[in-house]
């Protein structure tokens, strides 16, 4: 069948195939759906006043549907836009320019060179947009793209979410993310593996596997992770708990920190409860704590600000500053550097540096350092000249206990 040149074509059920040629409207010849069982080709831009039901359709123009589109197998339109009022239905959508339902969209794949819009859910295997894609709704797919942006507002539940761009969704679960630009959840996702450009945000009660973020990554309230690896800054708004951390500028958490392994930090750390680390904690800058910090090998290059900290081996950098009590079997105080009460098994002080009390099982005094309270050892003590103390050295049999001495 095939109709050419006509301003409205009336179209009821077709048991074969049909080609529009060039006609401006397709109403349905009762009811409110027009059913092709064939083929439907159109050339030219048309408009189909109701709800449509093919076999197939090949467009080449404009093309848009007042109401549902139902396709058992492919809709294809070349070098322009389609437009749908209703929900769509198809197994592979391919659309040159834009691709625009009001309602829900479910297929195995859609393609659209500039954007995809949905304004109500999508359940899809893969769906790719050469600019954007926006969905009102939720999305359930193994596979989302888009060269430039993605947002969707509500519930994801996704394998792959790979954007150009930035990225916005609601909440819900992702497996790994590739995002060239931002990325940002406003509710709780759950992700496996997450690689960002630039900026990462997610929502309270998140949990990510693995973070790799060449800007920055926030979290709004608590977050649970696994590993996180981010250039810039890390700033998470309630307590966190995981693996390890490895960020190049500084790391700011409001609330507790706690890490089954390794803390690394080329910049400065502030956390405003306490630090538990079964690894290590490796800081080039600075790191204020207004709790405790306990971990097993604690390295800091200027700064430790803490109620008191609690290590197998601690040491702070030259010139470098130490605000709280330190508790450490080895404990090296570099030269030049400030430190306040230190107890230990073996604790070495380099030259010019001041120390407030010294409490310790072997313990190496260089030359010029000054205690401005009082040495106390039990088994060996090196002092080197010119060292400043208040009181000689006392030599004990057992040292006071650490409660003793935080009760001073």
């Amino acid at each position: 069948m095939r109709c050419e040149k006509e301003e409205q074509v009336d179209l009821g059920t077709v048991d074969e195939d049909v080609q529009i040629h060039d006609c401006k409207i397709i109403t349905p010849a009762e009811g409110d759906m027009v059913v092709i069982n064939g083929q439907l080709t159109i050339k030219g831009d048309v408009i189909v006043a109701g709800s449509l039901k093919a076999h197939s359709l090949d467009a080449r123009g404009r093309v848009a549907i007042e109401g549902d589109l139902l396709v058992d197998t492919g809709i294809k339109v070349s070098k322009d836009d389609l437009e749908v009022e209703g929900s769509v239905k198809a197994r592979d959508i391919d659309v040159d320019k834009t691709f625009d339902v009001r309602g829900d969209l479910e297929c195995t794949a859609v393609s659209a060179d500039r954007s995809i819009r949905v304004g109500g859910d999508i359940h899809a295997v893969r769906v790719a947009g050469g600019g954007s894609v926006t969905v009102r709704g939720n999305v359930e797919a193994e596979r989302v793209a888009a060269g430039g942006g993605i947002r969707i507002d509500g519930a994801v539940k996704i394998e792959e979410l790979s954007v150009g761009g930035s990225a916005i969704v609601g909440e819900g679960e992702i497996e790994t993310v590739s995002v060239g630009g931002s990325f940002n959840s406003v509710g709780a996702v759950n992700i496996v593996k997450i690689s960002v450009g630039g900026s990462v945000t997610v929502g309270p009660g998140s949990d990510v596997k693995k973070v790799d973020v060449g800007g920055t990554f926030t979290a709004r309230e608590d977050l649970r992770f696994g590993r996180i690896d981010v250039g810039g800054k890390v700033r998470i708004e309630g307590d966190a708990s995981g693996e390890e951390i490895n960020v190049g500028g500084a790391v700011s958490v409001d609330g507790d920190l706690r890490l089954a392994g390794n803390l690394e930090v080329g910049g400065k750390v502030l956390v405003t409860g306490d630090i538990r680390s079964e690894g290590g904690i490796q800081i080039g800058g600075s790191i204020i704590c207004h709790g405790e910090i306990e971990t097993d090998m604690m390295a800091v290059g200027s700064t430790v600000e803490a109620k008191l900290v609690r290590a197998r081996k601690f040491k702070i950098g030259r010139k470098g500053e130490v605000l709280a009590t330190v508790i450490a079997d080895d404990i090296l105080i570099r030269e030049k550097a400030r430190a306040d009460i230190l107890y230990g098994k073996r604790i070495r002080v380099e030259e010019k540096s001041r120390v407030r009390a010294i409490y310790g099982e072997i313990v190496s005094i260089e030359s010029k350092v000054r205690v401005r309270d009082r040495v106390v050892y039990t088994e060996d003590l090196d002092l080197e000249e010119d060292v400043d103390l208040r009181e000689p050295p006392m030599k004990v049999e057992q040292l006071p206990s650490v409660e003793e001495i935080l009760d001073r």
